[in-house]
């Protein structure tokens, strides 16, 4: 069995890659609103 590790490892790492940087990308672009939304937040301070 645990010389079947590391190619098993390597198919799922294979198959998932894409899948991988989908949720790379999703995060990307969550962290990116969450940025957009903190600036427009300085610049428009709540209750002045």
């Amino acid at each position: 069995m645990k010389k079947f590790l590391p190619q098993l490892q390597n198919a799922f790492a294979r198959k998932n890659t894409a899948q991988a940087k989908n949720v790379l990308a999703l995060m990307t672009q969550r962290r990116v609103q969450i940025m957009r939304i903190l600036a427009e937040g300085e610049e428009n301070p709540v209750g002045s």
